[in-house]
């Protein structure tokens, strides 16, 4: 061993101030060196874990609005759904009263129009009695001559003529 040591050429004062030199750089390196080193990745943990925290915050913050728009949509959605309906029914309201409207104006059309028709046609038929009078008294007194009064041959023949246009009632006995 001593030929090792005599190879290496140990000297305890050289290795004791070797040690000293050591420490008293690890020393100096621990201060200016590793002190900050492990004060700047403290920081660094603590602001990764501040913004993993903010992420997290801003993660569930965007949640809570997502669910609050999808909320708001389903409203909006439901409230359009709901004016729809309202103004479907609302037309459908209006279309059955026009419609009604117009039956009930068509109906009156109809009765006026009948009762126009009517109207006319008893005017029609009057206004032929008259004639058919008329005639039948100058043929009646162009044919008699003077022997009945143009005044008695009338009501005669407005008599007959009364008759046979009265309304007839028949009964249908089967």
């Amino acid at each position: 061993m001593l030929q090792i040591e005599q190879a290496i050429k140990f000297n305890p004062v050289y290795f004791g101030i070797q040690i000293l030199i050591f420490l008293l750089l690890l020393q100096i390196l621990t201060r200016v060196f590793w002190r900050p080193f492990l004060q700047d990745m403290e920081k660094r943990t603590e602001d990764l874990e501040a913004r993993y925290q903010r992420r997290e915050e801003l993660q569930r913050e965007m949640e809570r609005l997502r669910a609050d728009y999808q909320q708001r949509i389903a409203l909006v959605d439901a409230e359009a759904r709901a004016h729809i309906q309202e103004a479907v029914k609302k037309a459908q309201g209006e279309r059955e009263r026009l419609i009604k409207e117009a039956r009930a104006q068509a109906e009156q059309v109809l009765l006026k129009g009948r009762e126009s028709i009517e109207r006319e046609r008893e005017a029609t038929l009057q206004a032929l009695k008259e004639q058919m009078i008329a005639m039948a008294t100058d043929v009646a007194d162009h044919a008699l001559g003077s022997l009945y009064p143009k005044g008695e041959l009338r009501r005669s023949i407005e008599a007959h003529v009364a008759q046979a246009t009265a309304p007839v009632n028949v009964t249908n006995e089967r």
